[in-house]
């Protein structure tokens, strides 16, 4: 079974090597705004409203895996140092709220926050992990999103 869910990754890998898909985390809100964008998350019917600013995107990632839960798969991201620095400076002009993941401008996710996911937060490796958010095929999206910059 471990090894079929393995070749399942790879050949989900391999086969999205040059989708070049563009993540991205944007701030979000359950309530509308001023400069917000009503925005549904996909498969849901939730209305979300987005901002325009995106605070984190594929480059500032070294990495994303899958972790397979019993409750499904989690996304698991590992910060680069760009993106460390980028995030530390959103935090400290307040643009750090609840997050939003968009691929290639589709809602998969949102609201949720970093500090309730983070799985290490040293300011050299700052990973996190997202579950129960979006579908399996999402999760292999982003990814393969991040994986493919």
């Amino acid at each position: 079974m471990r090894n079929i869910l393995l070749l399942g990754l790879l050949m989900t890998l391999v086969g999205c090597m040059t989708t070049g898909m563009k993540v991205q985390f944007r701030p979000a809100s359950d309530s509308p705004s001023a400069g917000l964008t009503e925005m549904t998350v996909a498969g849901s019917g939730k209305k979300v409203f987005i901002a325009q600013d995106v605070v984190l995107a594929n480059e500032d990632f070294e990495f994303a895996r899958l972790i397979q839960k019993p409750d499904g798969l989690q996304v698991e991201f590992v910060m680069s140092k760009t993106g460390i620095e980028r995030y530390m400076r959103a935090k400290s002009d307040n643009r750090v709220k609840p997050f939003a993941i968009l691929v290639n401008g589709r809602l998969i996710c949102a609201p949720f926050t970093l500090e309730d996911c983070l799985v290490s937060g040293k300011i050299t490796e700052f990973t996190f992990a997202l579950g129960g958010y979006f579908s399996d095929q999402d999760a292999r999206m982003i990814v393969d999103g991040i994986n493919n910059k």
